[in-house]
C-alpha cells in the first residue's frame, strides 16, 4: 500500500513527463485547484494554486517564445516520510551570454489535506555520506589544541583582545535579550515544562519561588556544556564518557564557564536572506546560505565570534502552532561544520537547536517528540545530530539552543548592523551538563 506522499509523487512524475514538451506549465497545472503557494518571491502576489498554474502557463508560453530550446530534464522525484515530495532537476536554455544549465529544487508537503508548494531558494545539496560525517570527528578535531587538560574548547578563541574589540561594536547602547521566557506550560515542543511553585505570597508576607528545570530539550533557552554529548565513548579532548557520573561531570563541567562569555556576536538571518518569515520545519541550511547572509550584512564571521543563526522558528510557531521539533526542525546541514571550524567560531547559537531534523544522513535514527533520545541507538547519535556531535565532541564548541532572535533580527534590520557585543553567563552549577541563561546583545 502506498502512502499519501508516494501517491502525490506519482502524480508529479506524470506531470513532469509532460513538461519536456510544455515548459513550466505542466508540472503545476494538473494540481491547479489543490496547490497552495506559501513561499516564493515575497511580493509575487500568488496565493492560490489556480493563480499559480495560470502564471506558470503564461511564463511557459513566454519561455517557448523567447527561449525555444528551453527544457526541463534530469527530473528526480522522491518522498521524505509520509507527507513530503521533493522534486529536483535541471533547466537548460541558451541565453544571449551563452548556454545556461541550472539546477532546481522544489518541495511539496501535505497539510490539512492540501498540497503546499514550497520553493527552495537554492538547489539542494546531496546529503553527506555517513562515513564522511563521522570522519569529521578527526578532520575537525581540536583535541590537544589548547593542551591535554583543556576544559574550555573553542571559548579559548575569546582572548582578552577579542573581548576588548567586541566592546567597540557598541554604538547606541541598545540591549536585547536573546532568551525565551522559562516555559512553564506543556506543549508538543515542551514535554518537560519548567516547574514553578510559589513558596511565598501575600499570605506569608513575602514573595518566594521554587522552580525546577530540565535544561536540555527543545524549548528552554540553554547552553550545552562540553560534557553534554559523547562520541564513541569519549568527550571533547579525549576525556572518557565515564567521567559523567551520577554525581555530575568530573570533566568539562558547566562551572568551567563561570567567567561568562563576552565576545562579538553576529546574526545570520537565513530566513530573511531567503525572503521568507520563517524556514519550513525540516529545511536545511547550507554553507552558501551562511555566506549569503554574511554578504547581505556586509561582514565576515571571524575568530572568536558567537555565531547566531535565525531560522524563524518562533515566528513559524506563532503562525502555525507548536509541533514536535525532534521530528522536524530547520537547521544547519552537516556540510556547514567545516565552514564553522574554518571561521574559528567560539560558540554557536540558534533559535532552534542548530541541527536540521531529520539530518538528511542515511542510517540516522529518528528521535521522537520528547526532550530526550530514549530508544535511539546512541552509536548513531552523531548521524542524527551531527552539528551537536561534531561541534561539542570534536571541536569543543558549546551550543546555545532555543534562542529568541526575533527582536534581535528586527533591531539589526532597523540599524543595518548585524554585529554586536554579546554577553552570556550560565549558572555556576558545578559538574553540570547545561544551564538556562539569558544572553544579551548590545548594539
Amino acid at each position: 500500500m502506498t502512502n499519501a506522499a508516494e501517491d502525490l509523487a506519482n502524480r508529479f512524475r506524470a506531470g513532469y513527463a509532460e513538461s519536456v514538451d510544455e515548459g513550466l506549465a505542466a508540472p503545476v497545472s494538473f494540481l491547479a485547484d489543490e496547490v497552495e503557494l506559501v513561499r516564493g518571491q515575497p511580493d509575487d502576489g500568488v496565493k492560490s494554486g489556480a493563480a499559480l498554474a495560470a502564471r506558470y502557463a503564461s511564463e511557459g508560453a513566454t519561455l517557448r517564445q523567447q527561449m525555444p530550446d528551453f527544457t526541463i530534464s534530469d527530473v528526480v522525484i522522491t518522498t521524505e516520510g509520509d507527507d513530503r515530495v521533493v522534486v529536483e532537476g535541471r533547466t537548460r536554455w541558451t541565453a544571449p551570454t551563452g548556454p545556461v544549465d541550472r539546477a532546481f529544487h522544489l518541495e511539496y508537503t501535505l497539510r490539512d489535506d492540501r498540497i503546499v508548494h514550497i520553493f527552495s531558494s537554492a538547489p539542494a545539496r546531496a546529503a553527506m555520506d555517513p562515513s564522511d560525517v563521522l570522519s569529521l570527528h578527526q578532520s575537525l578535531s581540536n583535541w590537544g589544541r589548547w593542551g591535554d587538560d583543556d576544559q574550555l574548547g573553542t571559548l579559548n578563541f575569546i582572548t582578552p583582545e577579542v573581548t576588548v574589540s567586541a566592546a567597540t561594536t557598541v554604538q547606541a547602547g541598545h540591549r536585547v535579550s536573546c532568551s525565551r521566557p522559562l516555559p512553564t506550560k506543556p506543549a508538543l515542543d515542551n514535554p518537560s515544562p519548567v516547574l514553578h511553585h510559589m513558596t511565598g505570597t501575600f499570605v506569608e508576607g513575602h514573595g518566594g519561588d521554587f522552580f525546577a528545570i530540565s535544561s536540555h530539550g527543545f524549548t528552554t533557552t540553554h547552553i550545552d556544556a562540553l560534557c553534554h554529548v559523547f562520541h564513541e565513548g569519549k568527550l571533547y579532548n579525549g576525556y572518557s564518557a565515564e567521567t559523567v557520573t551520577p554525581h555530575g561531570a568530573m570533566q568539562l563541567g558547566l562551572h568551567h564557564m563561570q567567567s561568562g562569555i563576552a565576545t562579538r556576536g553576529v546574526l545570520l538571518d537565513i530566513a530573511a536572506v531567503r525572503g521568507v518569515e520563517a524556514l519550513e520545519p525540516g529545511e536545511p541550511i547550507f554553507p552558501e546560505d551562511l555566506e549569503a547572509a554574511e554578504d547581505a550584512g556586509g561582514f565576515k564571521v571571524q575568530s572568536g565570534d558567537a555565531l547566531l543563526i535565525r531560522t524563524g522558528r518562533w515566528r513559524w510557531r506563532e503562525l502555525h502552532g507548536p509541533w514536535r521539533l525532534g521530528e522536524r526542525a530547520a537547521g544547519l546541514d552537516a556540510s556547514c561544520l567545516s565552514w564553522i571550524h574554518q571561521r574559528q567560531v567560539s560558540i554557536l547559537g540558534c533559535d532552534g537547536f542548530s541541527d536540521v531534523m531529520p539530518s538528511r544522513i542515511a542510517s540516522a535514527p529518528k528521535v521522537g517528540g520528547s526532550s530526550d533520545v530514549g530508544g535511539v541507538d546512541l552509536t548513531k547519535l552523531g548521524l542524527m545530530l551531527p552539528i551537536h556531535s561534531v561541534s561539542i565532541v570534536a571541536m569543543g564548541m558549546p551550543l546555545l539552543d532555543n534562542l529568541e532572535l526575533e527582536e534581535l533580527a528586527a533591531v539589526c534590520t532597523a540599524n543595518n548592523r548585524w554585529a554586536f557585543f554579546f554577553l552570556a553567563a550560565p549558572l555556576v552549577l558545578e559538574n553540570g551538563t547545561g544551564s538556562p541563561l539569558n544572553p544579551i546583545a548590545i548594539l
